[in-house]
């Protein structure tokens, strides 16, 4: 887990050292343990590897100091958190044996291991213990079809110095960042965070269709576009191939399959369990300690149960996020995995203080407008991570999405009802989630037929009241799109677009603040595509959500979880941590961004006073944070 950073320019422009090693250091905190560079020469092939000043004293030797070379006008550089082989020769930017292969990575190959072995009988010696080294020979050997065998999280690039091409890649799902930007004068720069492509000298510039998108759709990560005019990210299963001619190529490499399986509910437990538990046992593949999160929800519980069940490691550590004496605390159902697993546990709380402390470094390290205060939760439990000496750990993203778990999918999974003529089920079902909600086989039949009739649905213009009139009026077309019908349509829409990008995002910002990897069993991609091809109601059934996690882990989970119904997961008593400084500060900070679009006078009568928080001040309230964070280059003085 790292962070990368590079820069091409295609016209006669060369590279200034100083300014380039700065952009790569912005990113130290996502990796403290070294430093790296390469500079190329396209006209003429040559390449140069040199050190800054904390590249680690073994590959010094030999390599001069990136201020010195100032012949470049293409660059690699590397921040280095140390999780696999920490030794020297985990060092990055790093080539291949050939010299013509070079390569920075961030993330990690899980199966690194057994393609190693395979690369190995096809000829290549390997140098390393690394899962870089394998990228690296894998790409020799199978071009981009390499992607196809790597099992992980991803974003890098390689350089071709024979070709003169460039080549990035990120992986299916989006778990490791990559953000990239062409600049007037045809130079091509990419980074892990945006924070790296500013310090490269990339004007500030809200992108205000984001905005737009972010105050009516309620989404971030969804799309190419950022927060940031002109910066883009490469997207989840993309790749972009640019040569020194200019020719510049994004394509999508991955796609979801659309198969249904055909084995009966049994035998799909036995596989969906089989596949949960060898996506655990590669992720906790590492040579610095690993612990888990744990929230108390059937997710987290379900992967600290099963790695349980096979490592039988009393001092396995579990960290959890507790508010005791709230409704949001968890602790009871934490309490109960712990004694059934006899892991350790460790837990945090959160306060007013606590955030309005944080406050300015974590909108720094979130980059971009967030909706959720919980996202705050889950940064102070990241930071008691690294202070508990854990690099690695294992945590529940991804269930809700492939198997149900949200009380949002419980309407879309009455609309499959109704499309496949399931009436009598409709009605039973409709009383049997009666707890979750308002639900009628009326409501949910009629809203289905207004849906197939006319699937355009327009988001309520009343939802954010601070936007100007003119605005909207010439902007209508940010606030329609195509609604979703049915359960599995919506669930690949959270998967690709509406939560998964998010949360992933959240996490990499959160974790990389504190140096500290999250990784994600599932979303082994094998997991995820046998979710997908199973019937609905192997996920969803007789009232009960995640039906099938709970039944392939029945015999292991506490009957505190296997039971539970109602759905938490790291949330925060968000009313309770605005308290009067801070609800001054957003007011201030709002006041003073006065973006073009916002009504801010009316915004500031209206909240004038604590109690009239909701949802509405929260959303704009985090854009005037993040304008403020990013406008005035307050970005580059962490």
């Amino acid at each position: 887990m790292c962070g990368i950073t590079g820069i091409w320019h295609l016209e006669d422009q060369k590279i200034l050292p100083d300014r380039f090693a700065a952009m790569t250091n912005t990113l130290r905190h996502r990796g403290p343990d070294d430093e790296g560079y390469v500079f190329f020469n396209t006209a003429n092939g040559s390449y140069r590897h040199l050190h800054g000043n904390e590249t680690t004293p073994d590959v010094r030797t030999g390599t001069d100091h990136v201020s010195t070379y100032r012949e470049a006008d293409l660059a690699f550089g590397f921040r280095r958190l140390s999780i696999v082989d920490l030794s020297a020769h985990g060092h990055q930017p790093m080539t291949d044996l050939s010299g013509r292969y070079h390569i920075v990575f961030n993330g990690e190959i899980y199966n690194y291991k057994a393609l190693r072995r395979e690369l190995e009988n096809a000829g290549f010696r390997f140098q390393s213990n690394t899962d870089t080294e394998v990228i690296l020979y894998a790409y020799r050997q199978w071009g981009e079809d390499c992607l196809y065998r790597f099992n992980g999280m991803w974003a890098f690039a390689i350089y071709d110095t024979e070709a003169g091409s460039l080549f990035l890649a990120r992986d299916r799902f989006g778990v490791k960042p990559l953000y990239y930007a062409h600049t007037e004068r045809r130079s091509f720069m990419f980074a892990s965070e945006i924070k790296a492509l500013l310090k490269a000298g990339h004007d500030f510039r809200p992108n205000h269709d984001a905005i737009f998108d972010f105050f009516y759709r309620e989404m971030t990560d969804h799309k190419a576009s950022t927060f940031f005019g002109g910066i883009r990210q490469l997207e989840p299963g993309m790749k972009i191939r640019l040569s020194r001619q200019g020719s510049f190529e994004c394509a999508k490499w991955y796609h979801l399959p659309t198969r249904q399986i055909e084995s009966d509910f049994g035998k799909a437990c036995l596989e969906f369990r089989a596949l949960l538990e060898d996506a655990i046992n590669l992720r906790q593949q590492c040579d610095v300690p690993f612990g888990y999160t744990l929230s108390g929800g059937v997710d987290s519980s379900a992967i600290v149960c099963t790695a349980a069940n096979h490592r039988n490691i009393s001092s396995d550590i579990t960290f959890s996020l507790v508010f005791p004496g709230k409704p949001e605390d968890e602790s009871g159902y934490i309490r109960e995995v712990i004694r059934r697993t006899g892991f350790q546990s460790l837990t945090i709380s959160a306060t007013p203080d606590d955030l309005e402390r944080d406050l300015d470094h974590f909108v720094l390290h979130q980059e971009e407008p967030f909706g959720f205060l919980s996202y705050y939760g889950e940064y102070r439990l990241r930071e008691l991570i690294r202070q508990s000496g854990i690099t690695v750990t294992l945590e529940g993203q991804g269930a809700d999405e492939i198997i149900t778990g949200y009380k949002s999918l419980i309407p879309f999974y009455f609309e499959s009802l109704v499309r496949d003529g399931k009436f009598l089920q409709l009605h039973r079902e409709t009383g049997l989630f009666s707890h979750m909600g308002p639900f009628s086989a009326r409501l949910a039949t009629t809203d289905t037929w207004k849906k197939m009739i006319n699937r355009s649905v327009m988001v309520d213009q009343n939802a954010v009241p601070f936007i100007r009139g003119e605005v909207l009026a010439s902007n209508d077309a940010v606030w329609k799109w195509k609604s979703t019908l049915g359960l599995e349509d919506r669930m690949i829409d959270m998967l690709t677009k509406s939560s998964i990008p998010e949360q992933l995002n959240r996490a990499d910002k959160s974790s990389m603040a504190f140096s500290t990897e999250s990784r994600f069993p599932f979303l082994d991609y094998r997991l995820v595509e046998l979710a997908l091809s199973m019937p609905y109601d192997y996920k969803i059934h007789n009232g009960v959500t995640k039906r099938i996690l709970r039944e392939c882990l029945r015999e292991c989970l506490p009957d505190a979880i296997y039971h539970r119904k109602d759905k938490i997961g790291f949330a925060v008593p968000v009313r309770n941590w605005i308290n009067e400084r801070l609800h001054r500060k957003i007011l201030e900070q709002v006041a003073d961004a006065r973006l073009p679009f916002i009504d801010t006078d009316a915004f500031l009568n209206t909240y004038s006073s604590r109690e009239k928080i909701d949802w509405n001040f929260w959303k704009i309230g985090s854009v005037g944070l993040w304008h403020h964070a990013f406008s005035r280059g307050h970005a580059f003085s962490e």
